[in-house]
């Protein structure tokens, strides 16, 4: 049984969850889940490049849940059609491993954050 729900998110929903609203245009999407929201995730469209961010609450989530999530979360980053990258800031140990998991290939490291891209096929 699904308890999760993608929906597009607001702005609110990207200070709810970051605390701060971007400081580019975004194309984000929201993850409600048992109707609470507990993540966001999408890009934000820099000068130099398209950045995927994601961010989540501290809530009690069984970790398949939270990959099937991210997996259609990133269908629809995907569906996008455009050359990726992320950072790892640290504050996640596992994001490097879970993103290369997603495809993306480590590029480089700047200022002891990991630096990853995703190309289009």
């Amino acid at each position: 049984m699904k308890r999760y729900n993608i929906r597009n998110a607001t702005r609110e929903d990207i200070i709810d969850v970051c605390g701060g609203a971007p400081p580019f245009s975004t194309r984000t999407w929201a993850v409600d889940y048992d109707g609470e929201l507990a993540a966001v995730a999408g890009v934000q469209y820099t000068p130099r490049c398209v950045l995927v961010f994601s961010d989540m609450k501290k809530i009690d989530v069984p970790n398949i849940t939270i990959w099937r999530a991210a997996l259609e979360l990133f269908d629809k980053i995907k569906a996008l059609n455009k050359p990726l990258n992320a950072v790892c800031t640290g504050e996640f140990i596992n994001a490097g491993p879970f993103l290369k998991r997603l495809g993306f290939k480590q590029q480089d490291n700047i200022e002891n954050m990991e630096v990853y891209s995703w190309q289009t096929h």
